[in-house]
């Protein structure tokens, strides 16, 4: 790592630095920060490099009311330093943040809602800045357009047990929150393509068998959504999903929609469907065929029922 420069160096470079460059030089060299001058032009560019001196200096001459957008950069920049020293400097919270609209059941956001950029850091492993958000910004599930267990889905979805576990301890979630409400809990999660976050989640709420009798159907078929074989058996082996299918169309549609070959044949095999079963139900089995394999595939069973025996 290169050393940083004298200041008669920096001085040299200042005059016909690009404002990236004189943020960050005006951040190792206080002469330069009266230099350069504040602006809030400025100190946006400051909080998106994480130029944490720089933007501590400035803030006194910042009006409060643009210390939220200047949070949004902060976050969306992934600069967790800054973003800390903003939220303790101006006594930010997710209640203040956020204004209350017209209709007192909806909320409403300037200019990009604090939820969209919440599901941002989860999405892309921003571990420290989700911390901070939830933790110091003080979540509040009344005013966000979202609850904690929205997040804490996300982050199955995106394989990130750490923050997974840290979301459902912070919001004390229990299996009771994902069987209440079976389309917006458990099968959600098992739309993730990762078996080791669907694994420890069933493990963290101590799933049995028994919690899938009544939508067990369910769960598969959104496992098959998700076009994880890896996910489809795992939920066959431990809970014994496949045994609850009334109807094997309906899974083999799922898998049809997935486009992921394999796992359609292990749907075929597992539950014999023949060509007479699929083509009974019509346009709805063809049209899921979006995926050129599977759409072979499907052709390949047509000419198995013309020449008995023919192998796919």
């Amino acid at each position: 790592m290169s050393a940083e420069p004298s200041l008669e160096a920096a001085l040299a470079i200042f005059e016909n630095a690009s404002l990236p460059l004189k943020i960050q030089l005006a951040d190792s060299f206080p002469l330069l920060r009266r230099r350069l001058g504040f602006s809030l032009e400025a100190l946006q560019t400051a909080v998106s490099l994480g130029a944490v001196r720089l933007v501590a200096a400035w803030l006194p001459q910042l009006d409060p009311d643009n210390a939220p957008d200047l949070l949004r950069v902060a976050i969306r920049s992934n600069q967790v330093a800054v973003a800390r020293l903003l939220i303790e400097r101006f006594g930010l919270t997710w209640s203040n943040l956020v204004v209350e609209s017209e209709e007192p059941e909806e909320w409403s956001f300037l200019p990009e809602s604090y939820w969209d950029l919440l599901e941002e850091a989860i999405r892309m492993n921003r571990d420290k800045m989700t911390r901070l958000l939830i933790s110091e910004l003080g979540f509040d599930e009344s005013k966000s357009g979202g609850s904690g267990l929205d997040l804490f889905l996300v982050a199955v979805e995106e394989d990130n047990v750490g923050l997974a576990q840290l979301i459902a301890e912070q919001f004390d979630l229990a299996a009771d929150d994902l069987l209440e409400n079976y389309s917006e809990g458990l099968s959600q999660i098992f739309r993730s393509r990762h078996v080791r976050a669907i694994a420890w989640a069933c493990d963290f709420f101590k799933l049995t068998p028994d919690d899938f009798l009544l939508e067990g159907a369910e769960a598969l078929r959104s496992a098959c959504r998700s076009g994880s074989l890896e996910v489809v058996r795992y939920l066959t082996d431990r809970f014994g999903l496949a045994d609850l299918v009334e109807d094997p169309t309906v899974i083999f549609i799922a898998a049809l929609s997935s486009g992921n070959l394999p796992l359609v044949k292990w749907v075929t095999e597992r539950y014999d469907v023949t060509y007479d079963k699929v083509i009974t139900g019509g346009d709805e089995v063809l049209r899921s065929a979006n995926n050129q394999q599977v759409a072979t595939w499907l052709r390949c069973m047509q000419e198995a029922h013309f020449a008995p025996g023919a192998k796919c």
